[in-house]
């Protein structure tokens, strides 16, 4: 048999799962919750340097990029998420930094999955939230680069605006019936 140099693994979670990991995420981070935003962004940021160098599975660095976006999205000051969006992201980073999860840290090429799994499932949850923000983020490149070292109070009122349409598309996408297209046969 000739030796693999790839495999890939697809499983499916089910509700009960999800559920099981949300609230082992809830528990990491009720236990972090003493702790300073900023520490458990701090700590999150420290961990995910850490594990690049032990070169782990590309899933695994797939997702600690996620999760960097939405230590970004978190510490923004302009954008300035909302206490439920700050709440779910807390969870994901307070999960990450936490050593006694469900894997293991240490077994090689599985220890980071649980990891993987919890991160991808808030990227998922806040997908219009992250869309949103990267909309948000442009626009404030965008618009410091035309004008904004002439005109201070012009870019923060630019930046008010542009939130405010951002959070009212978000919890509108929110809101919105999840639609499923139906594959017949």
């Amino acid at each position: 048999m000739p030796p693999l140099d790839r495999l890939t693994v697809t499983f499916t979670l089910g509700a009960r799962d999800v559920r099981h990991l949300r609230r082992v995420a809830e528990r990491a981070a009720a236990r972090a919750s003493e702790r300073p935003e900023q520490a458990i962004a701090s700590a999150a940021r420290a961990r995910a340097a850490e594990l690049r160098k032990f070169h782990p599975p590309s899933y695994v660095l797939e997702r600690v990029a996620g999760l960097e976006e939405l230590i970004e999205l978190l510490e923004d000051a302009d954008w300035n998420p909302p206490e439920r969006v700050r709440l779910r992201v807390r969870a994901a980073l307070a999960y990450f930094t936490e050593p006694d999860d469900l894997i293991a840290d240490s077994v090689p090429g599985l220890g980071f999955l649980d990891d993987a799994i919890v991160i991808e499932l808030l990227r998922l949850e806040l997908r219009h939230e992250r869309a949103a923000f990267r909309d948000f983020a442009r626009f404030r490149s965008s618009a410091r680069r035309r004008r904004a070292a002439r005109d201070p109070e012009w870019l923060a009122a630019k930046l008010a605006e542009r939130r405010r349409v951002l959070r009212a598309r978000v919890e509108a996408r929110e809101r919105a019936p999840v639609v499923r297209r139906w594959r017949g046969r």
